[in-house]
């Protein structure tokens, strides 16, 4: 185990100790240790507390108290020994509590009349202490409105109809940003189980017009405020702290001037929470996103527990003091920490000024988020009650389009490829594609290899078989059977027959020419066609050898000749049946001569032919799946396997392309690229990202990540799976799956 994974595990356990039971403290540690992600444990112990029936109180547990940092909103601000009083069932209802108020007011009166306005300020106390929080959110008709600051947003709710899949190949940060700037009309979203809703003012049709462009379709007709929302409160709210002062002027007349005082408080605190609805039980400290220590770790929670969150409401208002804020808040984390030599607060003011940093330089934005999740006021509320400063990256995780991140479910019939910024398993079932092949572009030491393995591995216990053209040999060691490609041919006829759109046999032996170093002309082309046919319409190497030194033929003996050459030197090698079960590697053990490039080619085309020859009626189920290292070497200049690189799903066959640089790949590169529906891209070297960006399709920030985030221990990729966003995630490797 790495130090930083113990040193997770260990800070884990601190959190989570008296909260979790033993066993479901080590099952959310096993999380951690199989993910190498502290996130992974905090989302397993989300699920686990949010599943829990209430607490019992924690007197009740046994447990010593153990009071969790207050990073949520504030409950009441009372004396610690008051507000560690037990509360009598009676008083949870904040009327109750007012009418013992009005008691208690009513004889104060009666002893003094200005000793009637003392219960004022107690009673406000006393209704924040029995857990009701202002949320800044209500329903106004069929408008959801939300009050940020001194700004008030008013919204409606519109249905997303449709998502494409392919938005200009943006990520869900390129997404946000794009949503910022071109529709500032958005002010939030929705989440309601499988349904997404986008708010937009009244007269928003620009708005529904660029989030087309965008590639999002909101219904015409809005929809109706969430149930959830309540609606806007009355000043009768206050009425019964308005009957204080009143009681007491009818038990002492002289009471009656202070009645002045008791409007203006009354006044005061309704313009505190103009408008906002009775809200329900509030957050407590055990509940799951607030019981972590640090403010990261409860906003990476409340991200990745939308898995766990079946509605969710989140409004959103630029907040335009953000940046000056951050710089004091920075200047006085910098000044304490040199004051009190203290490294934590200096690792703080490191964190405020990372984000400074991203505000100037990045362009971000930030934004005051509010809303209802699970029907709990101001759930993602940080540090004050009810608005929490987000920036735009942040923002982006909370659009609809984070939602079509993840390519499929993992389940049976998928590949694992690794985990994604939330700790989430990514699976593909490539088979679902227009096209399975793929093309995975590295740089050496990258991780291609290892990775490709672990894919092939699941490809082994899904029934299929796997090749491996694999120059070097590093896929041995889990081969089921090694083919050294400098002694070995293969025994299949190549035929005359397949035209057409098909990739023909001829013009796979053209390729293989091509690998050697021939220029081939459409003279070759039809030499070769005529020793098939002298041979009887098919032949394997040997005769085909036989049949061309048949060919008497004065205008085309150089190109005869020079056939005849090439293929001899094949026909050279002990031929052999081909290997079609378990792990095959074909490989020549580093040789990397045209000779030995043009032995690789001609196992790799052999396979492409036998998968045609035993599939009679295509299409046939997936069953090959052949797996290409160093493809710059091999790829080069094979026009004809470029363009039947589509082609070859018919007949079951799967290919998948290793290469290090986009630019060694040589002419075929953006037929094989077209033709692959899924592109990865692991570690690159930054000079390339421009051209790795156009080959694959991928914005070059999103490829940054790849460039400069990528460590010795660890392997990262964007992978983009057809027309949807790309992903960034951490690699599997042989060993996850083996273990």
């Amino acid at each position: 185990m790495r130090p930083q994974v113990r040193r997770a595990v260990e800070q884990f356990r601190r959190e989570y100790e008296s909260l979790l039971t033993e066993e479901e403290l080590e099952q959310c540690v096993r999380e951690i240790e199989k993910t190498e992600t502290a996130i992974a444990g905090y989302v397993c112990a989300a699920r686990i507390l949010m599943n829990r029936p209430p607490p019992q109180p924690r007197q009740a547990r046994e447990a010593p108290r153990r009071e969790a940092p207050s990073l949520h909103i504030p409950l009441p601000s009372l004396p610690a020994p008051i507000s560690r009083l037990p509360r009598l069932p009676a008083l949870r209802s904040w009327p109750v509590a007012a009418g013992l108020g009005m008691t208690a007011a009513a004889l104060l009166g009666a002893v003094h009349p200005a000793l009637a306005l003392l219960s004022l300020p107690a009673l406000y106390i006393a209704r924040a202490a029995l857990g009701a929080v202002h949320t800044p959110i209500w329903r106004e008709g069929d408008h959801a409105v939300a009050l940020m600051g001194r700004e008030k947003v008013k919204a409606r709710l519109y249905r997303v109809a449709a998502v494409f899949r392919d938005v200009h190949g943006m990520g869900p940060y390129e997404f946000a940003n794009a949503v910022r700037a071109f529709v500032p009309l958005v002010k939030g979203v929705y989440y309601d189980g499988r349904d997404v809703y986008v708010l937009l003012e009244d007269g928003a049709e620009e708005a529904r017009t660029a989030l087309r462009r965008l590639g999002i379709v909101v219904e015409d007709q809005p929809s109706p405020p969430p149930p959830e929302l309540g609606p806007k409160q009355t000043a009768l709210r206050y009425a019964p702290l308005a009957a204080l002062p009143l009681a007491a002027s009818l038990l002492a007349p002289a009471a009656l001037p202070f009645l002045v005082f008791a409007v203006v408080f009354y006044l005061l605190m309704l313009a505190r929470d103009v408008g906002t609805p009775a809200a329900g039980r509030g957050i407590e400290n055990n509940d799951a996103l607030f019981a972590i220590l640090r403010k990261e770790e409860i906003w990476s929670i409340a991200r990745v527990s939308q898995l766990t969150i079946s509605k969710a409401l989140l409004v959103w208002a630029p907040n335009k003091a953000f940046l000056s804020r951050i710089t004091k808040r920075a200047l006085r984390q910098e000044h304490l920490a040199m004051l009190l030599l203290s490294r934590v607060r200096m690792m703080r003011a490191e964190e405020v000024a990372a984000v400074r940093q991203r505000v100037v330089h990045q362009r971000e934005e930030a934004f005051s988020v509010a809303g209802l999740v699970e029907g709990k006021p101001s759930a993602f509320s940080v540090g004050r009650p009810n608005v929490v400063d987000a920036l735009t990256f942040d923002l982006a995780e909370f659009t609809p389009y984070s939602f079509m991140l993840l390519p499929f479910q993992c389940g049976s019939g998928t590949y694992k490829l690794g985990w994604d910024d939330r700790g989430r398993e990514v699976c593909i079932d490539p088979y679902q594609l227009e096209s399975p092949h793929a093309v995975v572009i590295g740089k050496t030491g990258s991780g291609k290899t290892t990775w490709s393995l672990a894919q092939a591995l699941q490809a082994l216990r899904a029934g299929r078989f796997v090749v491996a053209i694999d120059p070097h040999g590093h896929w041995a060691r889990y081969a089921t059977a090694v083919v050294d490609a400098r002694r070995y041919i293969p025994r299949i006829k190549f035929s005359v027959e397949g035209g057409g759109e098909e990739f023909s046999d001829v013009d796979l032996l053209l390729d293989v020419l091509r690998a050697a170093g021939v220029a081939v002309a459409d003279v070759h082309y039809t030499v070769l066609l005529n020793a098939l046919e002298r041979a009887g319409g098919s032949a394997d190497l040997p005769s085909l050898v036989t049949a061309l030194s048949r060919i008497r033929d004065p205008l085309n003996a150089l190109a005869v000749d020079m056939i005849a050459g090439r293929i001899k030197a094949l026909a050279r090698a002990e031929p052999i049946d081909l290997p079609t079960s378990g792990l095959v590697v074909v490989t020549t053990y580093g040789a990397e001569s045209p000779h030995a490039v043009m032995r690789l080619i001609t196992w790799l085309f052999s396979y492409a032919v036998w998968a045609k020859q035993t599939c009679p009626r295509p299409p046939c189920k997936p069953r090959l799946e052949i797996y290409i290292d160093e493809a710059h070497l091999l790829l080069r200049h094979l026009e004809a396997l470029a363009l039947a690189w589509r082609g070859l799903r018919k007949y079951g066959v799967r290919l998948v392309a290793l290469s290090q640089d986009v630019a060694e790949f040589g002419g075929p590169l953006s037929t094989i690229i077209a033709n692959s529906d899924t592109k990865a891209v692991l570690a690159i070297d930054p000079t390339q990202l421009q051209n790795i960006s156009r080959a694959v399709g991928v914005d070059p920030s999103v490829l940054e990540r790849v460039a400069t985030e990528a460590l010795p221990e660890e392997r990262y990729a964007v992978v983009r799976f057809g027309g949807r966003a790309p992903v960034f995630i951490r690699l599997i490797r042989p060993e996850d799956l083996i273990s």
